[in-house]
């Protein structure tokens, strides 16, 4: 139950508020009171002609009072009686505006990688590296189940297109006791939910890529919602105008992804909502005359989801999801080889949320994962495996309003590991936060676990890695602590600050991998362990006319493995010391809005060779030189920084809207490593020397997309 006031306390009746999870909707009465079935976390939306709409998160079961302000306030003076309890950093179209959108289009996962303990190494590595974990130790849910990894190159789009997937929880601390199976983070999507009745679609048109999206109720009396989105790049056609002659050339880069959502209400109680992606890329390499890679991979998601209220306190939801990966690596050198790989994974959870009390509130359920691998490899031999691992999880998580100001979270995950073994494992989880709408702050840990890590083909991490069980080896997991604030210094100033530390054990590695033959290289997974410690800075300001943002993290990551350099402690490949972000974004005018974006990462290691040898074909007469390596890590990359800039013209039709969107990626030309490799350098007839060499995918990348919205 709740209160809507004006800002002199007068109330404001027919008020829409709706629950953006269940669908559900309702309206203020004459004295602006409202009451509407919610769980914690649930974001509700106002709606007013007058007013502001916003989006509130629900922190407590008790009566709230939200005060609007009209539409000539900015949207940071809003103010309500509760404020966000740090669970989770939510992603919304609003903020993701808020950052240059490269090709015109709106992106999750590059928002998320601006936020402090977050970054991203390189345009070939598609994920994100949270609190100094792993890319691969983040797990990518919708509606809860895990579905394909962001799989396009990272640095410019993911696979998610926020149009159909408008909200997204970002867990990097603190995690609810129902995640489990990945070390760093969870990033929980869903797609949009029915607001009204009309229909809406947008095509956008551009030098580098188009798109066409489409959202409209095909049952208005229902309310329901269907979202589709298609998106379709040609790089390929502009790179032979862009390259020049040599090695410094822009490999021909394509893709496309086909996104939908179906949302149905089946009655007041229950609702129905489907989910599908399907992507589709292919990216070819050349690494000098005699040395090139062909690259290609796909994915397929899907999910179906039941939520209904069984009683006034208890609501309970199921899902049902299947996802499929597909990549294929090309080697073309003196002994070509292809390697092909898949993995295919079946979901299922079940969760129920209690309202025990005002004060109390149970999470319980359990989840069921079925994950295969399969491994084919074409080379001067042939080699074939298949591999199959299961994991149960029940769970069950209490939260305690401790009066107004304390929210208490205490949780266990339960997990039996099927593998090649069957092991059992406790998780526990517990969160301690303050509640206040000017200063609050938060203590947590978290334990998890992880039950597959990634091989990496290239140098650096890229979609094509191949994802590689546990086997017989203990899981990895990690035991992390987080204490932070949040501080609101003025009307529009607002700072947060955190300290994070993680204790991983049983982190996985390989000891290298052969083109060759897979098998060997998937029989070498050796463990280790991981310590990373950090601090991080975020001071956000925001006014009607500008929104400007600076973070700064600093992180350290040591890791330690026996067979790796000797057992010493190293510094692994994601190691970014001092990662920082300045992002601006204001109105020009009406109709013009800019956004730039400045990012700044130290330089992050590699390995180089620290000798030569040298084979002589006595046969042919002719040398071979082999470079060899005694450790890893043992160099570290120049810094990263670029630029990006994009401006957005917005023109209002009779019945319809013209946006332009220009701008740049890598505004000043740097001249970032995406590709390291080693090459042989002659300097003479008697020598020879191996030095570092990189490659840029994409310099300095202008673009324009023009969008027509119905």
């Amino acid at each position: 139950m709740g209160t809507v006031l004006t800002n002199t306390g007068v109330p404001v009746n027919n008020v829409q508020i709706i629950n953006v999870a269940n669908n559900t909707g309702t309206v203020t009465d004459s004295l602006g009171k409202f009451q509407i079935v919610a769980s914690l976390g649930d974001i509700l939306e106002f709606h007013h002609l007058n007013y502001q709409s916003f989006f509130l998160p629900v922190v407590n079961f008790k009566n709230d009072t939200v005060v609007l302000q009209t539409k000539d306030f900015s949207i940071e003076e809003i103010n309500v009686s509760s404020s966000s309890s740090n669970d989770y950093s939510q992603s919304s179209l609003e903020k993701m505006n808020q950052i240059p959108s490269f090709l015109g289009e709106k992106d999750i996962v590059k928002y998320l990688s601006t936020l402090p303990g977050v970054t991203s190494l390189s345009m070939l590595d598609e994920g994100i590296y949270v609190r100094g974990g792993n890319s691969s130790q983040n797990a990518y849910l919708v509606n809860g189940v895990a579905v394909s990894d962001p799989q396009h190159i990272g640095g410019i789009l993911s696979i998610f297109d926020p149009f159909v997937l408008s909200n997204s929880k970002f867990f990097k601390s603190g995690f609810p006791a129902q995640y489990n199976g990945s070390l760093s983070s969870y990033i929980d999507m869903s797609p949009s939910k029915y607001t009204d009745n009309s229909f809406y679609g947008e095509l956008n048109v551009g030098f580098l890529s188009s798109s066409v999206k489409t959202r409209f109720s095909p049952d208005k009396k229902k309310k329901s919602l269907l979202n589709m989105s298609f998106r379709k790049s040609y790089f390929q056609l502009i790179a032979d105008l862009y390259n020049s002659s040599g090695e410094e050339s822009i490999p021909s880069y394509s893709f496309s992804d086909f996104t939908i959502s179906y949302d149905f209400p089946i009655n007041s109680k229950w609702k129905v909502s489907a989910f599908g992606l399907v992507t589709n890329d292919q990216l070819p390499i050349s690494v000098g005359n005699s040395f090139s890679y062909d690259l290609k991979w796909g994915s397929f998601s899907s999910n179906i989801k039941l939520d209904g209220i069984l009683t006034k306190q208890t609501r309970i939801s199921t899902v049902v999801g299947f996802n499929k990966n597909e990549s294929m690596v090309g080697v073309l050198s003196e002994v070509d080889s292809k390697t092909d790989t898949q993995t295919d994974q079946l979901s299922i959870l079940t969760r129920l949320n209690t309202n025990i009390s005002d004060e109390l509130q149970l999470v319980s359920g359990v989840g069921y994962v079925q994950k295969n691998y399969k491994y084919n490899q074409e080379s001067e031999n042939v080699a074939n495996q298949n591999l199959t691992n299961e994991i149960l999880y029940p769970f069950v998580e209490g939260v305690c309003f401790m009066g107004d100001s304390y929210i208490l979270k205490a949780g266990i995950n339960a997990l039996v590991y099927f593998g090649e073994n069957t092991e059992f494992f406790l998780s526990p989880r517990f969160k301690l936060s303050s509640v206040n709408p000017n200063v609050s702050w938060w203590l947590d840990y978290a334990n998890t676990r992880q039950f597959e890590e990634r091989m990496n083909v290239l140098t650096v991490q890229s979609p094509v890695d191949v994802w590689v069980p546990v086997g017989q080896n203990m899981p990895a997991s990690c035991d992390q602590f987080s204490l932070g604030t949040k501080i609101r210094m003025s009307r529009n100033v607002k700072m947060k600050a955190a300290l994070f530390h993680k204790k991983m054990r049983r982190i996985k590695d390989f000891d290298a991998y052969n083109r060759i033959d897979i098998n060997q290289s998937i029989d070498k997974m050796i463990s280790g362990t991981g310590n990373a410690r950090g601090i991080e800075l975020d001071v956000a300001c925001n006014t009607s006319k500008i929104y400007s943002r600076v973070n700064y993290t600093y992180s350290e990551i040591r890791n330690q493995f026996a067979d790796i350099n000797q057992g010493e402690y190293f510094n692994p490949q994601y190691d970014v010391r001092h990662n920082m972000l300045v992002n601006l974004s204001g109105s020009i005018s009406e109709k013009v809005k800019v956004n730039a974006l400045w990012t700044y990462r130290s330089g992050v290691t590699a390995t180089v060779p620290e000798g030569v040898a040298v084979a002589k074909d006595i046969s042919k007469g002719s040398m071979e030189y082999i470079p060899v390596y005694k450790t890893r890590y043992n160099y570290r990359l120049p810094a990263n920084h670029r630029l990006d800039v994009n401006f957005e013209y917005i023109k209002s039709l009779k019945h319809s809207v013209i946006k332009l969107n220009a701008g740049a990626y890598n505004v000043y030309n740097q001249q970032n490593s995406t590709f390291v490799y080693v090459a042989p350098e002659n300097k003479d007839d008697y020598f020879i020397r191996f030095r570092l060499k990189s490659r840029v995918i994409f310099p300095f990348m202008p673009y324009v997309t023009l969008t027509y919205v119905l």
